[in-house]
């Protein structure tokens, strides 16, 4: 069984993924292992931190055009900055090839244990359509991972995420107003596959609450897969 943790920064991710797979190994009789992405112990992992970091950025080819690279992107709404569009896809790209580098392992592992995700694919999806990029393709480059079967969104208030992290840490973060995006942006998408064909189950849940009553919640949903 694969669940993955998903939410805005601060939303209490890290502390949730480990009382869950400590609470799956108790109840599950069965080894649990943790994935969470980006996968910064990789070349591909370093690059993304660096990003964040606000390190690099990305330009494009000189003297060639936005619609020379990406002809089907001619027209698109969000296209007014050619080099913002084109850090942003290379960045995504990074980030997908982060998440297939270990995607064997999440396979192989999940057929003998149970997996749980800090952060995957729907993290791809939401954060590049926040950066402008087109929701299909968004979908498409991650349509050969191996999906989880629980989609679990941590819903948390912006505000609440920067009262438990006052100190903001990468360019996402600092961006005013871009949590306020993404939040909408992550409650849409589980809108979207709840209603869509999606194999997964996806559930949102409270994250406002105390740590306690937090994991209470996650696991009622997910004893329901038993």
């Amino acid at each position: 069984m694969i669940i993955c943790l998903e939410g805005i920064d601060a939303c209490g991710k890290d502390t949730q993924t480990k009382l869950l797979s400590s609470k799956l190994v108790e109840t599950r009789q069965r080894p649990t292992h943790m994935f969470s992405f980006p996968k910064y112990d990789s070349p591909t992992g370093e690059i993304v931190l660096s990003n964040l970091k606000e390190k690099w950025r990305a330009g494009f080819v000189p003297g060639v055009g936005i619609e020379e690279v990406m002809p089907s992107m001619r027209n698109h709404p969000e296209m007014e900055d050619e080099a913002h569009y084109l850090n942003a896809m290379v960045f995504q790209v990074i980030q997908t090839v982060n998440r297939y580098e270990v995607a064997n392992h999440i396979e192989s592992t999940s057929r003998i244990s149970n997996v749980v995700l800090d952060r995957y694919w729907p993290s791809g999806w939401v954060y590049g359509m926040a950066d402008g990029l087109d929701s299909l393709w968004l979908k498409r480059i991650h349509e050969y991972l191996p999906q989880a079967d629980f989609y679990i969104l941590l819903d948390v208030d912006p505000q609440d995420s920067v009262h438990r992290r006052p100190e903001r840490r990468d360019r996402y973060e600092k961006q005013k107003g871009f949590m306020e995006k993404v939040s909408k942006l992550y409650r849409r998408l589980w809108h979207e596959e709840w209603n869509g064909p999606s194999n997964s189950r996806w559930e949102v849940i409270n994250g406002r609450g105390t740590i306690e009553d937090t994991h209470e919640l996650i696991m009622r949903c997910v004893d329901g897969l038993r």
